[in-house]
């Protein structure tokens, strides 16, 4: 599932943080409304992270909306203010942000959030 916050390109009230990732630098969107982490298909294809074609998974936006997901990056190393995490993604067309660090991102790294 994903939240609401994350389609949108208003970030007055959310939590959002500088990500390194591939060579490239964009904002990613800390998100307890999204139980996996995505990568915009946008900034994925401008990374040099490897991208691989996966089964169609169905992503319920909270609302009712559905977005479709055919790949993802396997684990891949990106950089939130001094610290270095691994993570793989889904890809997933996000008009607001080029990725969102959803609850599993948080529950492999819950110790480093409130340092960021």
């Amino acid at each position: 599932s994903l939240s609401l916050q994350a389609l949108q390109t208003d970030n007055v009230n959310t939590i959002s943080i500088a990500i390194l990732i591939g060579g490239k630098q964009g904002t990613a969107l800390v998100d307890t409304g999204s139980n996996s982490t995505y990568l915009s298909l946008h900034f994925s294809l401008q990374t040099n992270c490897t991208i691989l074609k996966d089964v169609t998974r169905k992503v319920v936006v909270a609302g009712g909306g559905t977005l479709w997901s055919g790949s993802f990056i396997p684990p891949t190393t990106f950089t939130a203010g001094k610290e270095q995490f691994t993570q793989s993604f889904r890809i997933l067309d996000l008009p607001g942000h080029e990725m969102v660090l959803g609850a599993d991102w948080m529950a492999q790294t819950q110790s480093y959030i409130f340092q960021l």
